[in-house]
């Protein structure tokens, strides 16, 4: 949950200040906080607007109508929203939100966020959206970098449109001190993913949305918290692998089953490997002659074997190294 500093929530003009007034100011690390309009707008109040459900929200228009208007149109005519927080003594800026809408389906329409730290040359959000697109309130969430130990500083809400009775719509604007952070989506590769055992694996963590802490499950009763592990699986079989990636947000875990395949070492048949004592099979050209005798490994002939009396079978043996 965000650390708010100051929320603007737009949607009700019976607040004493016409909708204007902020909520969750936090008194600790702001002395003040306040929202001005740009000399451009000719629209700027809290109203119902049926567009965006039929609620109060900040109605925002250009003051003059200006064809194919874009964002350099509204940095050329001031079409903006401003809120300025100054602190006590200094603040950390992390992160912006806001509910939008367009306020109708017609025409191209777009905001964009600017800052004074730069002068209001780069923008930290933008959005814009074409002719004919639904006009329900949309959520936005960015994060922001290099608002740390700042005493004041203006954000400016530049918004255009190309008449000036078409709106864009907020709510619930808010700057918080905590930076915006999305659930993990748990994610990984591993290489390589089969071999003969011992077989050394390297896990790679591919998970989405800044996880802080993993918890990885090897399938052979072992785990590891490191981010990245290398793990050497002992015996022949088939595992399935596990990552339950982390953050502030919560947790998201990734199963594959069967994912590495760790084999054994086949030796073969004992009369097929190099060197072994073995029997040869007769060869063609004693067959033909009626000569059914064999040669085992070292070169020494083994006659063909007659059955005896009770089926003992019986054989000679000659050397033929001579």
């Amino acid at each position: 949950m965000a650390n708010i500093l100051v929320k603007y929530p737009f949607n009700d003009n019976s607040d004493g200040l016409n909708g204007f007034a902020y909520t969750d100011f936090d008194s600790s690390v702001l002395s003040n906080a306040s929202v001005t309009q740009g000399s451009g707008l000719s629209m700027y109040s809290v109203d119902t607007d049926s567009w965006s459900g039929s609620i109060q929200v900040l109605k925002t228009g250009p003051g003059t109508e200006v064809s194919g208007a874009t964002a350099a149109t509204a940095l050329d005519n001031d079409w903006y929203v401003e809120f300025t927080l100054t602190a006590n003594s200094s603040m950390d800026i992390r992160s912006i939100e806001a509910d939008w809408s367009r306020g109708g389906t017609y025409g191209t329409r777009g905001w964009f966020v600017r800052s004074s730290l730069d002068g209001y040359t780069s923008d930290l959000y933008s959005n814009q959206t074409p002719h004919g697109t639904a006009a329900e309130l949309q959520h936005a969430s960015f994060n922001i970098s290099g608002f740390t130990g700042t005493s004041m500083v203006t954000f400016r809400f530049y918004i255009y449109t190309d008449r000036t009775s078409r709106y864009m719509d907020f709510q619930n604007v808010q700057f918080n001190s905590t930076a915006d952070i999305s659930p993990v989506t748990a994610n990984f590769t591993a290489t390589p993913v089969e071999g003969t055992v011992p077989l050394t694996v390297s896990f790679t963590d591919q998970s989405l949305n800044d996880p802080t802490s993993w918890l990885w499950d090897f399938g052979d009763l072992t785990t590891s918290t490191n981010q990245n592990p290398v793990h050497t699986y002992q015996k022949n079989k088939k595992y399935t692998i596990s990552l339950k990636a982390s953050n502030a947000a919560g947790d998201d875990t990734k199963i594959v089953e069967n994912f590495i395949n760790a084999k054994a070492v086949y030796p073969g048949p004992k009369d097929q490997r190099p060197g072994a004592d073995r029997i040869n099979p007769p060869s063609f050209e004693n067959l033909r002659a009626g000569n059914n005798s064999r040669s085992d490994a070292g070169g020494s002939i083994i006659n063909n074997v007659n059955k005896g009396r009770g089926g003992i079978v019986s054989g000679e043996k000659k050397d033929t190294n001579i």
